[in-house]
């Protein structure tokens, strides 16, 4: 995933840290339809995520989006559609992630 990132402090420059606050995927079938993505990688379990596919969002808690268990989104046939992971609600604009995707698989 090629990731977007921010910086974050505890009050001062000196506390400063990189932050890792979006993971973007680009994906595409040939099929087009209802189509499952699934997940392999860490995330924090009680952290709420706003998953973007395209143009349609939906909220998952971490927990729900490593589970395994696909997430049924519609995608068109040939085009190629960005999968963006950001945290539902951050407590400011530079909160970390707190998520790696190592892999985003997709079912027919």
């Amino acid at each position: 995933m090629e990731t977007g990132h921010s910086y974050a402090d505890e009050g001062s420059y000196r506390s400063q840290r990189r932050t890792t606050v979006r993971g973007t995927a680009y994906v595409t079938t040939a099929r087009g339809g209802r189509t499952g993505l699934s997940f392999t990688g860490e995330a924090d379990p009680g952290t709420s995520y706003r998953l973007t596919v395209g143009s349609r969002s939906r909220t998952v808690t971490g927990r729900a989006l490593m589970s395994g268990e696909p997430l049924s989104f519609s995608l068109p046939r040939g085009r190629v559609v960005p999968v963006t992971l950001t945290r539902a609600h951050p407590a400011h604009p530079g909160e970390d992630l707190k998520a790696r995707v190592r892999r985003l698989t997709l079912t027919p």
